[in-house]
């Protein structure tokens, strides 16, 4: 009977310590996990912010030109006054003008705001559209800089570009995909490299129950040496200030895994390829 009483003595032992060891692993593991988890929302919300300043940007080269305009029909206003040329018709005709250029400043905040609503849900929404209105907030952008965008949508993709998840997070996507591109472009001048003009092409396809997004562009392309760490949250290329290094990273996170998608890059001859494939809602 003693020696049944100190065998089994041992092995309770061994059994309390296996259960304590699996309860701190437990622990371990739910404590990482934590951190993982706040260490990619702290990832998300300074994403956020770094596209609101971008986006504020944006804004601000917008209003550049309805502003210049104002302050030309202002002056023509007070020269008409002055020679005697302020008749009805005139200023009826300044405030008309000047009216449609408050209208396109006040749109562009509309446009702003509706891209930083948060907390819309997951809905099947047309893929084309929303690529469109990202396109709208960044064409004087793109004119300036003396960027062609082309957006095709394949007729095959017509009626299969709807796809589901939440349809501000994708123009988020979308919209650091494209500044991507834009700053590739421009970097790529900036080392001295003759571009003309840049170009963006932007195509819808899809067959099978899949819908694909490729943008393309010729900013030179990705070097072979940082191709595999492109999407690493605070990898960047550009110089100090003049990226957050999570737009690519803030990408591939809603695409994936949020919408459960794929994101992936390519070069190709000149410049890169960024390709997002979702699957076709309904």
């Amino acid at each position: 009977m003693r020696s049944s009483i100190r065998r089994k003595v041992p092995a309770e032992i061994a059994d309390n310590r296996l259960r304590h060891l699996n309860q701190t692993l437990v622990r371990q593991v739910e404590q990482e996990t934590e951190k993982r988890l706040l260490q990619e929302r702290l990832l998300i919300q300074q994403s956020r912010m770094a596209a609101m300043g971008e986006m504020i940007g944006v804004i601000a080269h917008q209003w550049r030109q309805p502003l210049n305009a104002l302050a030309v029909m202002i002056q023509n206003i007070q020269e008409a006054y002055e020679f005697g040329e302020l008749d009805q018709g005139f200023l009826e005709d300044m405030v008309h003008r000047s009216m449609q250029q408050i209208h396109t400043m006040s749109k562009t905040i509309d446009d702003f705001g509706n891209f930083q609503r948060s907390g819309m849900p997951h809905a099947a929404f047309d893929a084309a559209r929303a690529i469109n209105d990202v396109l709208i907030l960044l064409s004087g952008l793109f004119a300036t800089h003396s960027i062609d965008v082309v957006f095709a949508c394949k007729p095959d993709a017509e009626h299969q570009a709807t796809i589901m998840g939440c349809r501000n997070e994708f123009k988020q996507a979308i919209f650091n995909l494209l500044k991507n591109a834009y700053d590739a472009i421009l970097e790529r001048r900036d080392q001295g490299e003759l571009i003309p003009r840049g170009k963006i092409l932007i195509e819808i396809t899809g067959s099978a129950g899949r819908v694909v997004i490729a943008v393309s562009d010729n900013g030179g392309g990705i070097p072979a040496e940082i191709v595999d760490r492109i999407f690493d949250p605070y990898f960047s290329t550009k110089d100090q200030g003049k990226g957050s290094g999570v737009g690519l990273y803030m990408a591939k996170l809603i695409i994936e895994n949020s919408m459960k998608g794929c994101l992936y890059a390519n070069n190709l001859q000149g410049g890169a390829l960024f390709t997002v494939e979702l699957a076709a809602a309904g």
